[in-house]
């Protein structure tokens, strides 16, 4: 009686979800759709919430259902739809969202401070640049293991950091490096 539910996973998506089912033989991967204005179907890895592993695009109208054609099988979906079709689709054949995301960011902090990543290989391009290493919470390569099973796009960025001197309330560092870009 002293057991208490805790959050273990949490996955972001654009649209309530009606139904969820765990993939075969893969830990991490759970499958959902949604019965609202969403009609893809998608497979997460709980590992990375933000951006689907898989994406089925072929229904015009709400998924209406989903199942693993074989409780072993993680290979092949089932789905079905408002639009009167019931789809056999081929894990081989889905959408990859993650190997088409930019692996870029910026970031502008509220006094000034500048953080950027940029794929590593554009920056090991620039040996004279020095990397950022002053502070081990903020690693400098964030490098994600493939797992051959998994099958994830191997990315790897490299993290700058330009921070203003302490009482510097000009901008004018950053109109100057603007010009020399």
């Amino acid at each position: 009686t002293g057991y208490k539910a805790r959050e273990m996973y949490c996955v972001q998506t654009i649209a309530s979800v009606a139904h969820v089912l765990w993939r075969p033989d893969r830990k991490y991967h759970i499958a959902t759709c949604s019965m609202m204005v969403d009609h893809n179907i998608y497979v997460w890895d709980v590992r990375r919430p933000y951006v689907p592993f898989a994406m089925f695009e072929e229904h015009k109208d709400v998924t209406t259902g989903i199942a693993w054609r074989n409780a072993h099988d993680p290979h092949f979906l089932l789905s079905g739809s408002k639009d009167s079709t019931l789809y056999h689709h081929f894990f081989k054949d889905a959408q990859r969202p993650a190997s088409q995301t930019v692996p870029e960011g910026l970031c502008f902090g509220l006094f000034g401070d500048v953080a950027f990543a940029v794929k590593e290989d554009l920056c090991s391009a620039e040996s004279h640049r020095k990397s950022f290493s002053a502070d081990r919470r903020y690693p400098f390569f964030f490098i994600r293991r493939q797992d051959p099973a998994e099958q994830f796009t191997n990315v790897s960025s490299a993290l700058n950091l330009f921070e203003t001197q302490p009482g510097a309330a000009s901008m004018e560092w950053f109109v100057e490096t603007a010009r020399r870009y």
